[in-house]
């Protein structure tokens, strides 16, 4: 027997007429089949076992056994091979029980046999491949139906088909998780059944019952009764399926739990409403800009907070600087700057804001940066506005109240220092009353000196500039608007005003005031006439303290650069401060002096503070040390080159 080369199929021939079996090959073979041939049913199983054959040609009856022994036998050695029955006449009964046996079709042995066979084995062949394609289909069928039941199975979604009376056909494990019923329970059941409590009817039923039937593909939200008892809300998504007739089939249903979901969502819109309540509490407006796209979020209390309504706000960040005022926007960009830099952890701004009504009203701006790109570009900033209006007012009537009691305090020094300047002013204005009767005499005489007459009028033009000086430091002192803000000011020079001012006291006090200015010191941001009366109460003060002083009371008065401040210094050998009296030095009514208000050195210390300086006070070397320190002018010219002076009577 020659090894199979198949084409068409492979079949085997049974028979044991050789002669019949040699035409049924050669027939065979004109159309393309493969063709094998045994004698016996003995020869047919052996060779059935040990190669593959896609058709069997079986002849009824055979020297060993008969064809039906032979089919029996592969049975039962599971090698089940399509077959067909040759039989010869009057054996047509025995081959119809072969095809209820499963045999593919039957030839009889009649003078057509040879001209039948190889279209009856072509059909066979047919049969076989559309039996194979069909078996296939079912195959790919059955697995994407268990695909399809795995999916439906396992997915999070409640899944159920029902038929048209409402009768569940189909259901997944979450239908049975969510609706705590089990799937012997579930069985049976019509659909709206699955939504009540067991022995109970849930009031919503009937119209759970009707939304699935009648209403047509879409998303619904139903709340349903659990079989427990449980109430749940589900989101639906409907389809139902009709029949040729346009009638109702199948409803397939999916829904997804939301109760949890609509919880958090309560929860959360709670919390912003208890967030707002706080928020009015406060009266904090908050804001929210996306610095990319321009586009901010107002809060509701922001917007109230200047005359608006939410609605008449645009979430644009244009708006804002729309309403800030003119002359905030530099410092406004330069804080988000400062903060965008990283050189300040929040952006913190005292701003106008242009309410509704046009009028402008005072703001604290807080803001800082939430989020960045993967570069470290800001791209999202929060933030909240205060109205600090009132506070402004208040702070604006304190500085009012400060100027009042400032200027009080400066006339009152001049009172105590009326008898000084006026001895102060007699002597210029004697020298120049003696000077002028000198002169006169000198042109009443035959020929006057000119000479002598230039320098006598150098003399009176000298005594005038002084005494001028004396009345402008007075009347500066006098005036009660007089300007505190700070501005570039050269210490050495308002030291040398101070100390003109005082001349006359300190002769008639007898003390030895002792100058040590440096040179070329920076300019200082302060106030002029502020800086003037704190050194002149300093000064007072020491002088005050040197009336117990046996020895010689001497001050000394010095300036001096450290770090980036202008250090002041005034210095007396008197008693010093008190103990008692050091940790209340600055506070208002605490005075050692007999019948004094208390009030110098707190007002001294208020005027420099609100200059940016410090003031500070402490015993030193048997003696009271006060130092004035100041904030220098940045690339301001440097103060007058007035070096070390000496001052005795």
């Amino acid at each position: 027997m020659n090894a199979p080369t198949p084409a068409q199929g492979t079949v085997l021939v049974v028979d044991d007429d050789e002669g019949l079996a040699r035409l049924m090959t050669k027939s065979l073979g004109r159309e393309g089949f493969t063709t094998l041939h045994v004698g016996s049913g003995a020869a047919a199983i052996a060779s059935l076992a040990g190669q593959p054959v896609d058709l069997m040609l079986l002849d009824m009856k055979l020297p060993d056994m008969a064809g039906i022994n032979v089919v029996s036998e592969l049975e039962k050695r599971k090698r089940n091979v399509p077959f067909i029955v040759i039989t010869g006449q009057g054996d047509e009964r025995l081959a119809v029980e072969m095809m209820r046996s499963g045999a593919l079709d039957y030839l009889v042995k009649d003078a057509q046999f040879l001209e039948l066979l190889p279209a009856v084995v072509s059909r066979a062949f047919a049969h076989l491949d559309q039996q194979k394609r069909l078996e296939a289909a079912e195959q790919q069928l059955r697995k994407q139906h268990a695909f399809s039941a795995s999916v439906f199975d396992a997915s999070g979604a409640i899944m159920f088909i029902a038929d048209a009376e409402g009768r569940l056909v189909q259901w997944n494990r979450t239908c049975e998780k969510t609706t705590g019923w089990s799937s012997g329970e579930i069985r049976g059941k019509r659909y709206w059944e699955l939504f009540q409590p067991a022995g109970e009817a849930d009031p919503d039923a009937n119209e759970n019952r009707a939304l699935f039937a009648d209403a047509g593909p879409g998303d619904y939200e139903v709340s349903l009764l659990t079989g427990s008892g449980e109430r749940r809300l589900i989101t639906w998504s409907i389809t139902q399926l009709q029949n040729e007739q346009n009638e109702l089939e199948f409803i397939i249903a999916s829904g997804l739990d939301i109760t949890e979901r609509k919880r958090a969502d309560q929860t959360l819109r709670d919390s912003e409403q208890r967030l707002s309540h706080a928020l009015e509490a406060t009266r904090e407006g908050v804001w929210d800009w996306n610095i990319k796209t321009g586009a901010v979020f107002f809060s509701a209390q922001w917007c109230r907070l200047l005359g608006f309504e939410p609605s008449e706000v645009p979430p644009r960040v244009e708006f804002f600087f729309d309403l800030l005022h003119p002359d905030d926007v530099p410092t406004v960009q330069r804080e988000i700057d400062e903060h965008v830099a990283g050189r300040k952890p929040i952006k913190e701004t005292e701003i106008r804001l242009r309410l509704k009504s046009g009028e402008f009203c005072w703001f604290l701006d807080h803001g800082k940066i939430v989020a960045r790109d993967a570069n470290g570009e800001p791209t999202r900033m929060v933030g909240k506005i205060i109205d600090i209006t009132e506070r402004k007012h208040s702070e604006a009537e304190a500085s009012r109240q400060q100027r009042e009691l400032a200027h009080l305090s400066r006339v009152t020094i001049l009172g105590e220092l009326s008898g000084s300047i006026a001895h102060e002013l007699n002597q210029p204005l004697a020298a120049m009353l003696s000077n002028a009767q000198v002169g006169r005499r000198s042109l009443n005489g035959d020929s006057p000196d000119l000479v002598e007459m230039a320098a006598i009028f150098d003399d009176i033009t000298d005594d005038a500039k002084r005494a001028g000086g004396i009345i402008h430091g007075m009347r500066a002192m006098f005036k009660k608007d007089a300007s505190m803000e700070a501005h570039p000011v050269d210490v050495n020079e308002a030291v040398n005003q101070a100390a003109t001012l005082l001349h006359s006291e300190v002769v008639v006090r007898k003390v030895s005031v002792n100058f040590q200015l440096s040179e070329s010191l920076p300019l200082v941001m302060a106030g002029r006439v502020g800086l003037q009366q704190v050194l002149v109460n300093l000064i007072l003060n020491s002088l005050d303290a040197l009336k117990s002083n046996n020895g010689t009371p001497i001050i000394e008065i010095a300036t001096k650069m450290q770090d980036d401040h202008v250090v002041l210094t005034v210095r007396d050998n008197g008693p010093g401060i008190p103990s008692e009296f050091q940790s209340r030095l600055f506070e208002p009514f605490a005075s050692t002096k007999a019948g004094g208000l208390g009030l110098g050195l707190a007002i001294s210390r208020s005027i420099v503070e609100s200059f940016g300086g410090e003031l500070l006070g402490e015993n030193r070397e048997g003696g009271a040390l006060f130092s004035i320190v100041l904030p220098v002018n940045a690339g301001g010219r440097p103060c007058a080159k007035t070096g070390s002076m000496k001052l005795k009577v």
